[in-house]
């Protein structure tokens, strides 16, 4: 449905002139009908069908009357009357592979080609679609050759696949049967355009808010002017919203394999249905959907395939995936025995102190910031240790950058970076161009472990940024919450002073909520402390309402987050987004973010409870005598991620991101190339939630 409704779009532009010249016959839709069963019957384009009602965009539906137009048949007919050829639909309509001999045998060079098929057994798991794709050929052809296969296919049943060249050279003697008049003795070939050069057909994208063209060159493996040329329109640029449409085969082959069958639904996709309606009827998310079925990240459902519904339940089923499109990265002895040079960039500021004395309290004396920097410093120990326990062997070389221009210079010049198969830090993005660049000459990567500030990332192909920045976060808020709420109340508390990151989301998340035709759940409502009485009657008390405030400032927030609790505490389902760290404002109590369920994503979360996290802990506590922070388990992350990449895969680790683990302590680390000649973001984040238990969860995570 969703490549139909694509071709209406295309042909939007030709209606009027189609309307006018156009003669027609009606038909009236039987129960089991379908589209392309309408369009095979009359022996017409499903394009043409669609574009003659554009209703279809919305379904078919039993006893609805279509238009079929006559123009679109008259070119598969013998030349005869306009009279004689509407008498002859009415009387029998032409069956598709009629319509392709009737095409031929207006030419009289013409010479219909002898089929070609092949058997095929179908498999446990396969699909019309997954079927098609393998042979490089439509649905649709499969359907014609095969006709009950319509009504879907089961294992063991055996297929007439028509050859892909076989089919070409048809559809090459109908196009030149229709472009030439009936009395023409001349053989024109058509010019081939690139949509010609996708046999397999395509599916349709709606782009989405901050998408780019590195994004969908990325994704879909497609160049920016393959897919200009596709699609017109980007001419003019990318625009959330439009509707482009893409080769099926530049989706990736995605295979899975459930872990446990027994708990999932094997379920086979009826016309019509959505992401959005099979999470509504079987009660789990669309993200938990795409995850056991990743094809879903690159296209919609298509009716008759076969997917995977994890079954309720204490745990989350597990799958194994396999994408063609990833290289098969195997661990590399070699890199395993070899002798690994690490620089570690920190701001220590060690002329400001010989050594750190401890207090009668037994705590620190040094500054606080370069306290943090001391705990980063130590967790990379750990990671090192834990490393060299593993077999690695590798040495630390640690740079103090007194958090000065010219202290980098003096570095970078001195030659003491030679020899570095991994550079950790500078941690200032003012102060890492200088060994940026180094690190290109010298094909070294270089790791930015706690700022999400900085654009090295545009063109240094040897950069890692660990921290993702602001507009990722807004964008991937965004889409959660219109994929996991979007049959919600969704009201946007606005107070008249909005800060830009929080507009920007409310933005975004208008136009994901109207991309899922739920523009109806999405609602603005301006905000005072005096009529806090009004979200009583914009809220349900049937099903959950999700608020975000737009703004930053502690005395609105304050009394917004008043009012909900007040709301909340009233029977009314509350869930409130954020992008910024409320906890920070003392004046809000910490009850009221676990009544009103305050829920964000961060790139940090500590979960105190796995075995990792507290293995950590102990040795932390035993090597240094402090507890831990953020900047210990972020030095440990950072540290470890990296270290582990050199040991299994050498330096070209960046070819083999997908197959690097390791357990990290409060980082999900997703790795994803950020431009063409660019370097890496990670864009693991967490979904957190406060619980009316008074506990902090993490419900998901979500990456690149």
């Amino acid at each position: 449905m969703k490549r139909h409704i694509l071709l209406l779009f295309v042909c939007m532009s030709l209606l009027p002139a189609f309307a006018q010249e156009q003669k027609s016959l009606k038909h009236e839709v039987k129960k089991g009908e379908t589209i392309f069963s309408i369009s095979k019957q009359y022996g017409i384009e499903q394009k043409d069908l669609v574009a003659a009602n554009p209703d279809l965009i919305f379904g078919l539906k039993t006893g609805q009357e279509l238009v079929i137009p006559i123009t679109a048949i008259a070119p598969a007919l013998p030349a005869a009357s306009t009279e004689k050829q509407q008498k002859t639909v009415v009387q029998a309509p032409i069956t598709s592979s009629a319509a392709t001999t009737a095409a031929l045998s207006t030419t009289p060079e013409a010479v219909t080609p002898t089929p070609k098929f092949e058997i095929y057994t179908v498999k446990r798991k396969d699909t019309l679609f997954d079927i098609a794709r393998r042979y490089g050929i439509e649905v649709a052809d499969i359907i014609e050759y095969n006709p009950e296969a319509e009504l879907g296919i089961k294992r063991k049943q055996q297929l007439k696949i028509p050859d892909k060249d076989y089919l070409a050279e048809i559809r090459q003697m109908q196009m030149q049967t229709q472009t030439q008049p009936a009395v023409s003795q001349q053989t024109q070939t058509p010019e081939q355009t690139t949509a010609d050069r996708y046999a397999g057909g395509f599916f349709d994208y709606q782009v989405q808010p901050g998408e780019t063209f590195w994004r969908l060159e990325t994704k879909y493996r497609i160049s920016q002017s393959e897919l200009t040329e596709l699609n017109p329109s980007l001419k003019d640029g990318l625009k959330s919203g439009m509707k482009i449409r893409i080769p099926i085969k530049q989706i990736p082959d995605i295979q899975v394999f459930p872990l446990n069958d027994s708990e999932f639904y094997h379920y086979t996709v009826a016309q019509g249905e959505t992401l959005y309606s099979l999470s509504k009827q079987y009660g789990v998310t669309v993200s938990e959907l795409k995850r056991v079925n990743p094809v879903l990240e690159f296209r919609s459902l298509k009716w008759g395939e076969v997917i995977l519904i994890p079954k309720r339940g204490d745990t989350s089923p597990q799958v194994r995936i396999v994408r063609s499109d990833e290289p098969a990265c195997l661990p590399n002895p070699e890199a395993a025995s070899k002798e690994y040079n690490i620089g570690l960039m920190l701001p220590l500021q060690a002329q400001s102190f010989a050594s750190y004395d401890l207090d009668e309290e037994g705590d620190r004396t040094i500054s606080p910031k370069t306290d943090n920097f001391m705990h980063f410093y130590e967790g990379v120990l750990l990671a090192l240790d834990t490393m060299r326990h593993c077999g690695m062997n590798a040495k630390l070389h640690v740079f103090d950058t007194n958090q000065n221009k010219e202290t980098v210079k003096k570095i970078v010049d001195s030659g003491q970076l030679n020899g570095l198969d991994l550079i950790i830090g500078p941690v200032y993005p003012e102060l890492q161009t200088l060994v940026a660049d180094f690190a290109i000459r010298n094909k070294i990567a270089m790791v930015s472990p706690l700022s999400a500030d900085g654009t090295l990332e545009n063109n240094h192909p040897y950069y890692f940024k660990v921290v993702p920045d602001r507009a990722y976060i807004i964008r991937k808020t965004a889409e959660y919450v219109a994929d996991e709420y979007f049959d919600a109340n969704i009201i946007i508390l606005n107070t008249g002073s909005q800060t830009k990151d929080e507009k920007e989301l409310a933005a975004q998340l208008r136009q994901k909520m109207a991309m899922a035709g739920q523009s109806d759940r999405i609602r603005e409502y301006a905000y005072s402390p005096g009529n806090s009485s009004g979200l009583r009657n914009i809220s349900r008390q049937d099903g959950e309402n999700v608020f975000l405030i737009t703004t930053e400032t502690e005395a609105d927030v304050s009394a917004a987050i008043n009012s909900l609790n007040t709301l909340a505490s009233s029977g009314y389902p509350v869930t409130l987004f954020s992008l910024s760290n409320m906890q920070r404002f003392r004046s809000i109590e910490t009850e009221y973010f676990h009544q009103d369920k305050l829920s964000y994503l961060t790139p940090y979360y500590v979960n105190y409870q796995a075995g990792s996290v507290s293995s950590f802990i102990r040795k932390f506590r035993n090597t240094f005598a402090a507890e831990p922070n953020q900047y210990s388990f972020q030095g440990y992350d950072v540290a470890l991620y990296f270290m582990t990449a050199l040991y299994r895969f050498g330096a070209g680790f960046m070819d083999c991101l997908s197959s690097i683990t390791a357990p990290a302590t409060q980082l999900n680390i997703d790795f994803g190339k950020f431009a063409p000649a660019g370097g890496y973001v990670n864009g693991g984040l967490f979904v957190i939630q406060f619980q009316p238990d008074y506990n902090v969860s993490m419900k998901q995570t979500v990456g690149n």
